[in-house]
């Protein structure tokens, strides 16, 4: 059984999916945050706990090496169209709120990643911009 501290730790910022070559710890690809789209706010605590998890492994830690991308793939659960620009409006704020003064610095490094519907081609969202 593991030290109470680290089960803290992993349950505080374990992504959904982590991309790295193994057995090599130099070669960290993508993290990546999995979420259901939903009319959202600035205050939506799982989308900036999300965003925190995407910064810190792109960082870096005593306990996390750096990775190259981070990934805040978002899919539509429902059956309405939603546009890229409504997207980009729901989460452009959250994301550059959440990282804070340094966001253009992650706005190669993490990208917004919008799936509508089941079938389709994933979409990248500009949210930097």
């Amino acid at each position: 059984m593991g030290n109470e501290k680290d089960e803290d730790y992993q349950k505080r910022v374990m992504p959904d999916l982590l991309i790295h070559m193994p057995g090599n710890i130099n070669e960290n690809i993508a993290v990546i945050e999995i979420k259901p789209e939903k009319e959202t706010s600035v205050n939506d605590k799982g989308i900036k706990k999300d965003i925190r998890v995407l910064k810190e492994f792109i960082n870096g830690t005593d306990v996390v090496e750096g990775y190259y991308k981070g990934i805040l793939l978002l899919y539509s659960p429902r059956s309405d169209r939603i546009d890229e620009e409504t997207i980009k409006e729901r989460y452009s704020e959250i994301i550059k709120g959440t990282i804070g003064e340094d966001w253009s610095e992650y706005s190669p490094k993490i990208y917004l990643i919008w799936h509508p519907k089941p079938k389709s081609e994933p979409i990248y969202i500009d949210w930097s911009s």
